[in-house]
Parts: C-alpha cells; structure tokens; sequence
C-alpha cells in the first residue's frame, strides 16, 4: 500500500510543479493578462416550443471545456481559448444541437440551441479521447457508444446482453449470470472493464464462469473502444476497453444548479426478469450531492426445449458522493456496493462438487449438485484536480485513487443443504494521474501515469493459483 500511496503523490506534485513553472516561465504573460486572453461561450438551450431544457450537457469539441444547463436553460463556460469550434448541447432523448462558434480573447460568445424529441444524435464519447470529451463523429477511433436510450432498447442482466451484437462485440457466456464482453476475439486479460474510468476489480476476467455485476440499468453511457486508443490503458486492454459510465460521472467537473434525476424500470417473460433503478443528483452552484440505487432479478429461462434450471440471478446495488468545482480546483468523494447472486446451469455436471456421491446408489445417479456464485464487491474513490490553468501548455491536471473490495463465493447446493466451496477475495488500490494537454494547432493529446497493487487470494477445492500480493 505504501508504494502506491508514494507514486501518487510524487505523480501529482509533478503535475502541480509543472503547472507552476509554465505559469512562470517567459514569455508567458502574467496571470491578468492570461485571464483576459480566455474568452467564454453562453447560451440558451431550448425545446421547439420555447420551452428551457435542464441538465443538457454544453460539449466544446476539441476542449476540455463543458456546461450543464440551469433550471432556465441557460449556460456559461469560460475559459475557453480563443479559436473557431465546434459546440454541441445534447440530452437523452432529445436531438443534438451543433454549431459553430468563433471566440476571441476577453470576449463572451453567444450560442443558442434548439431541441427536439428524437431518439437518434450524435454520441459523446470520453474513453478514447485526447481532449477530455468529444463525439463519435470527430474521434479517429473505432468507438462504439449506448446511451440510456440503447441500453433500455436492449435491457439485459448485464452489460455483456446489452452490448451483444453491436460490431466486433459478442458476449462469453456460461449462463445469464456469466456473461462477459468478447471483443475482436479476445476475452479475458485482453479486455478492460471499467466503471467511470476506473478498474472494476472483479474477477471476470480469470474464469468462464464468473460474471461482472454491473447493472445495465444505473448507466448513462456505456463505451467500447477498440483499436490504438486501448493503449491509454495499459495491457490488459489489447483487445478493448469497455467503460461503464454512470449519471453522476459527467458532473464531476461541470457544475449545476437544482435537481436531476431518472427512474427506469423494465421486465421480461421468458425468464420472469424484472428491474429497477434510480439516480439523483443535487447541485447548488460549487457543490454537488449524488445518490443512486436499485435492483434486479431473473428467474430460471424458458427454452424451446424446456426450462434451463439454475439459472436465476439477482442484483442489488446502492452508492452515494459529494463533489466540489471551484473556479481553478474540484475534487469529489463517493463509494457504492454491489451484492450479486447468480446459478451456474450445468457446473455441478463437472465442477467435482459431487464426487463426494460416487458409489452411492444407482438410483442417485442422476444426482448433481447446485453451483451459484455470491459476489460482494465494494468501492471509494476520491477524483481532485485543477483545470483552466493559466500557462501555455497544460490545461487539465486530475488524479481519480480508488480501492476496491471484491469477494465472491462459489456455493455447493446439496438439495438445499449449502456449502462453500471456494472463496475468492481480490482488493485493488489504483491511482491514475492525468494531464491534459491544451490545444496547439491541431496537435492535442494527454499523458499519465497509472499504477495499482493488487491483494488476491482464493481458498477452497478450486484454488489453483496462488496468492497475489
């Protein structure tokens, strides 16, 4: 842990030296001077009718810079280089608005967007890009991305389901509580899942029959990247990266005023499936409070040929935080809990749990047992940074330091006698440090350093590799 903790900190002291010395390094102009080179883009976002849209996300394409709207739906992002961009305004289930928007220094830009109810717009993407957030239109990468929309069209148990079928994405599957992502071909250590840009810490990725417990329905966006942009994340993410992205995560840095939120709710027959799920976030000026929730079950599905036992799952998931933005700084606090229950079809036929039975009667020999998985996985996580520096070079200096606990139990169901088999624990402390370069030109990019130790242990029949520490 210790070493962890000191790589951090001597990355983020690095980030905030450098800052320091660019701001103090001729030619650059002193920070008054800098203040009043940086213009601003404000505006009005509306419905057709007139009607102000609230809690729509203002993109300036190429910058880190972004707004959400007001209760009047009115916004203001400043410090904004002085160019020609792109800017969008864009909220689920309304078109995209898109213009063009000339900025000079000292000066506030006036851009008005108006909206209609329409399920199709352009995606706004953050996994892949090197300015903070663009689109999928801009981004050289081969990105594929669901809003909430996409993902309640193609509701599922996780997001595996959801994602299946989308180009160059399949799923692994040992049952609707196992499913992974394949992406290109590749699975396991090969593919990163992520949730708001950090690890999961679960342990999908090291047998075929474990699962990730990520509800598809507490989601704002879910991403897929593919291609040389799976490099910003290291070697486990050769094949691809999926980035699971919650509510609460585009406000992080972009502060709001009032009350936002979302219920959903959604079922299924085949296998009795049935969900609900609700977010809230609450911002007055600098500050922001975010809570989120719920729930899902599956029972045993129905097929063609017959019902497919031990297949049920269930879900249920819980978290919270507070965030601050200031003029030059923002940090945040949250943590959340996930308790998963899922069967295992067909594993007692050659998990070795029913060994113990060989030689008992030839009436029993048809007997097998049970296998389900109980998973518990819990996260903190602290984000701070400073953005809008005053200097030449660097405009966005973040840190994101999580520690995960994730436990996960594979249960023997003896004719409802149950009993561990094998235990597994994985706790991971990641730190990722960021800087985002502004723009020069057309060159535009990001660096950072990223490391995380990892505390791994299994205990039981099926304990086949070692400790991990």
């Amino acid at each position: 842990m210790a070493r962890v903790v000191s790589i951090f900190l001597i990355t983020l002291f690095s980030a905030l030296s450098t800052a320091a010395a660019f701001a103090q390094t001729p030619p650059v102009a002193p920070p008054a001077a800098q203040a009043s080179s940086a213009g601003s883009v404000a505006g009005l976002v509306a419905l057709e009718t007139g009607e102000p849209v609230h809690g729509a996300l203002v993109v300036i394409i190429g910058s880190p810079r972004t707004a959400t709207t007001d209760h009047d739906g009115r916004y203001v992002i400043t410090g904004v280089a002085p160019g020609t961009y792109e800017v969008i305004a864009q909220r689920e289930h309304l078109t995209t608005g898109r213009e063009t928007v000339t900025v000079t220094a000292g000066q506030a830009a006036a851009v008005d967007f108006t909206l209609s109810l329409e399920g199709v717009h352009e995606e706004v993407v953050v996994t892949a890009s090197a300015t903070g957030q663009t689109t999928t239109f801009e981004s050289f990468n081969s990105i594929t991305s669901l809003d909430t929309v996409e993902i309640a069209r193609n509701m599922g148990t996780s997001v595996a389901e959801v994602l299946e079928g989308q180009a160059g994405v399949s799923k692994r599957s040992f049952g609707p509580g196992t499913t992974r992502p394949i992406i290109r071909g590749f699975d396991g250590d090969r593919v990163l899942i992520m949730q708001d840009g950090v690890r999961t810490g679960d342990l999908s990725s090291q047998s075929g029959d474990h699962g990730t417990s990520i509800d598809p329905a507490s989601l704002q966006r879910l991403e897929v990247v593919k291609g040389p942009a799976t490099l910003l994340y290291g070697s486990n993410a050769i094949g691809g990266v999926v980035n699971a992205i919650t509510p609460q995560e585009a406000f992080r840095q972009s502060p709001f005023a009032g009350l936002l939120g979302g219920v959903s709710l959604d079922g299924g027959t085949a296998n009795t499936q049935a969900g609900g799920n609700g977010s809230v976030q609450w911002g007055n000026g600098a500050w922001m409070l975010w809570g989120n929730g719920g729930a899902r079950r599956s029972g045993d599905y129905d097929t063609p040929i017959g019902t497919i036992d031990n297949s049920a799952t269930r879900l249920a998931n819980g978290g919270g935080g507070v965030g601050w933005v200031g003029a030059r700084g923002f940090f945040s606090v949250g943590g959340k809990v996930e308790d998963a229950r899922y069967g295992v079809p067909f594993a007692g036929a050659f998990h070795g749990a029913g060994d113990e039975h060989e030689g008992e009667d030839e009436e029993e020999g048809d007997h097998q047992v049970s296998i389900e998985l109980a998973s518990v996985r819990r996260d903190a996580r602290i984000d701070a940074g400073l953005h809008k520096l005053e200097n030449r070079f660097i405009d966005t200096a973040r840190v994101a330091v999580s520690v995960l606990d994730y436990q996960h139990e594979e249960i023997e169901n003896d004719e409802g006698v149950e009993e561990v088999g094998t235990r597994f624990d994985n706790r991971v402390v990641s730190a990722r440090a960021e800087l985002l370069q502004k723009p020069l030109g057309r060159v535009s990019g990001r660096m950072g350093v990223e490391t995380f130790v990892r505390d791994y242990e299994a205990i039981g029949a099926e304990a086949l590799a070692p400790a991990t520490r």
